[in-house]
């Protein structure tokens, strides 16, 4: 019998709400240079989750159409159902599904200046806001960028993160 692989990958697959425009959402982690915490290359975005009391590395991948989008997470660590759970809950959370997208496109089609940008030809369609997903993060980021513009802001936490 041979012993299990540690360098084995685990799969999750599953189909995220849509409409999703992944390549829109997820540029945030690029926009002002290279996020060391999450880097965004060749449209998969590589994180580490903390799951219980364990780090668990992660790529998200998403593909297909803005209104039929797949995504896959391929882990390292150990395979189980809770930690499939947290990186699903993970992973909803980086991609914003907890938006009612619809709900806001009902709204904003009645105003002539968002209108265009929220049609499904429109320039935002699928764009969705994310939560970083980890409290400790997201405190750091808010903190970084009181007071300064986006780009030192940004420059700050990766050199903190990097150290």
């Amino acid at each position: 019998m041979q012993a299990p692989s540690r360098n084995r990958r685990a799969v999750l697959a599953f189909r995220p709400q849509p409409p999703l425009d992944v390549r829109q959402t997820l540029a945030r982690y690029g926009r002002w240079g290279p996020d060391p915490a999450s880097p965004y290359h060749d449209g998969t975005l590589y994180r580490v989750a903390r799951i219980e009391d364990r780090p668990v590395p992660f790529r998200l991948t998403v593909s297909g159409p803005v209104a039929r989008p797949r995504a896959t997470v391929s882990f390292a660590g150990p395979d189980t159902p809770a930690v499939r759970r947290a990186l699903r809950q993970h992973a909803a959370r980086l991609l914003g599904e907890a938006w009612d997208l619809p709900g806001f496109y009902t709204a904003a089609a009645a105003d002539p200046v968002l209108a265009p940008f929220v049609r499904p030809a429109g320039a935002l369609f699928g764009l969705r806001p994310t939560i970083v997903p980890d409290a400790f993060e997201m405190l750091v980021g808010s903190i970084s960028a009181q007071q300064v513009n986006l780009a030192f802001a940004f420059a700050t936490r990766a050199r903190l993160v990097r150290r």
